[in-house]
């Protein structure tokens, strides 16, 4: 069990701000108070904590000192809720900060705890380029405490990578700092992070010698929390050694600690692993009680082999029915297991297929290369996916797949960019067409308004003029005939009239859009069948051209 180390200002209490320049004024009292209700509640009641912490940012706007507590507070509560991306933006910020308002104390103080948000995001390599560029400021400084917080989440970071050689050094550099400075409580949780470096590099006599130097400072600081853990580990320890009798000591005592402390987390492998030492010794029958004891807590992968030790235990006692009862249980809860990781698996792959086809039939409007470059990625998400549900999860395997899984999301960034590239230079299209189509109609419908007034309507009126001089020098011999043909005549010229000049309305626009409304209102309103007025607005910039047209 690896615990993290977050460099985080203590719940309750103020960072160490005593160079900042004084803060006074009634918005920095309110926000003291809410940073402080916040610190408060930290511990207690997230949510109020992070309530105190929001109103008090709008008290922080010319603060930066007391905004920098805020964003520390926004993202140790985003921290403690898991929400890692937002408790990084968050410390990012008061990191910011820090560094314009020249505070490098606290810029490196949040450079430990991006450090540790970036190992609980398992992006070791940033984590480790952080803390170190912490621990040497302070080791700058002479805060070797401080410098050794950084040292203890470096090793965390290697250990990740498996490079245990180099998490083994950092921690014991870390440890010695402590245990000089008589830091006891940085000590105890340096010492098993330690010995399960040892572990993890198959020195098992030198993990016993730090698990047992964790335990008896865990005793001395009355800490039975870590000693539930310490001697769980211990108990893991001496089984794989098979010194039975030792590895059961331990593992009753972190029973009975975690019995104490109402802890369910771990009781069920602990039962687990102390019933598979009483079957050990030759004791199936107690065995078999302490085992249904630990299916109480267990999840269903340790179920399984629970029932399968079980089974054996009854045949070794001769119980053949219970055996095969238990043999079946196990093999049913196999089954569902496996049928359940299958279809998971397939799922994912599947959704990875049809994402990846999506993508194809995006980029088929690109380049070839293109196109080959998106096939390559999905044959190398289809073989990965292919591989981990037929393989399984191995370390090695896990992180080419991690590796795999970065170039498909470069992959298809690059893709969405394409697209978005397409899609932008369509929709220009279409506007650019659309301004064509409004611009031919515009021309078309002018020029046959033009035809209207100027060819026809002239004859029109030419014709009317005729009829006109003919009805004034005819009088005594024209009929009806000369009258309805005038009449025919001034209708259709009034006509022409009219379909040139609606023909012009509306689209007539130079002078602006409000100008061509009150012309238009201008015209409904001779018919005096209906008033319309327009009131526009003092706008002194023009909207586009067709724009206007369409409106």
């Amino acid at each position: 069990m690896v615990i993290l180390l977050m460099s985080l200002i203590p719940c309750g209490a103020q960072p160490d701000t005593s160079s900042l320049r004084s803060i006074s004024g009634a918005d920095s009292v309110k926000a003291k108070s809410l940073i402080k209700l916040s610190k408060t509640y930290l511990a207690t009641n997230l949510d109020s904590s992070f309530l105190y912490a929001n109103k008090a940012l709008a008290y922080t706007s010319d603060q930066p000192e007391l905004r920098i507590q805020v964003e520390d507070q926004l993202a140790r509560y985003f921290f403690f809720k898991s929400q890692l991306d937002s408790a990084l933006n968050h410390f990012i910020q008061a990191s910011e900060i820090a560094q314009q308002i020249n505070e490098p104390r606290l810029e490196a103080n949040l450079g430990n705890s991006i450090g540790a948000v970036l190992l609980r995001q398992a992006r070791f390599e940033e984590a480790i380029q952080r803390l170190v560029k912490s621990a040497s400021y302070f080791e700058s400084t002479g805060d070797l405490t401080s410098a050794a917080k950084s040292y203890n989440n470096i090793a965390s970071a290697h250990a990740e990578l498996n490079d245990y050689q180099e998490a083994i050094q950092w921690s014991r550099k870390a440890l010695t700092i402590f245990q000089a400075n008589q830091k006891t409580d940085l000590a105890l949780i340096t010492l098993p992070n330690l010995a399960t470096q040892y572990v993890k590099a198959g020195d098992t006599t030198n993990a016993i010698k730090y698990f047992e130097e964790a335990t008896e400072l865990g005793y001395a600081q009355n800490n039975k929390r870590s000693l539930a853990i310490t001697h769980n580990n211990l108990g893991d320890l001496f089984m794989s050694r098979k010194q039975w009798e030792t590895a059961q000591t331990h593992i009753e005592k972190s029973i009975a600690l975690k019995q104490e402390l109402n802890l369910e987390k771990g009781i069920g492998n602990a039962y687990h692993n102390l019933g598979y030492i009483q079957w050990m010794k030759g004791s199936p029958r107690q065995a078999i009680s302490t085992f249904e004891k630990a299916l109480v807590n267990s999840d269903a992968t340790s179920r399984v082999v629970i029932y399968d030790h079980l089974k054996d235990c009854h045949k070794d006692l001769g119980n053949i029915d219970q055996a095969l009862y238990y043999a079946e249980v196990s093999q049913e809860l196999q089954d569902s297991i496996s049928a359940y990781t299958n279809t998971r698996n397939f799922a994912e792959i599947s959704e990875k297929y049809q994402s990846t086809q999506k993508e194809n039939e995006i980029l088929r409007l690109t380049t070839e290369n293109q196109k080959l470059e998106i096939n390559r990625n999905r044959n190398r998400s289809l073989f990965f996916g292919t591989l981990g549900l037929f393989v399984g999860l191995s370390l090695v395997g896990f992180l080419y797949y991690k590796n795999s899984r970065k170039k498909h999301i470069i992959s298809q960034a690059k893709s969405d960019l394409e697209r978005q590239k397409i899609l932008e230079k369509l929709k220009q299209h279409e506007l650019d067409t659309m301004d064509l189509i409004i611009q031919g109609q515009d021309e078309e419908r002018a020029r046959i308004a033009a035809d209207l007034h100027d060819s026809l309507g002239s004859k029109m009126a030419t014709l009317l003029l005729y009829l006109n001089e003919l009805n004034e020098n005819e009088k005594q011999t024209a009929d009806s005939h000369i009258n309805m043909a005038t009449e025919l005549a001034n209708s259709s010229y009034q006509e022409v009239r009219n379909l040139s000049h609606n023909l012009n309305l509306g689209v007539n626009v130079e002078d602006g859009l409000g100008n061509a409304l009150q012309e238009m209102a201008r015209y409904i309103n001779q018919v005096k069948e209906l008033e319309v007025q327009v009131v526009t607005p003092d706008i002194q910039l023009r909207l586009e051209n067709r724009v206007e047209i369409q409106l």
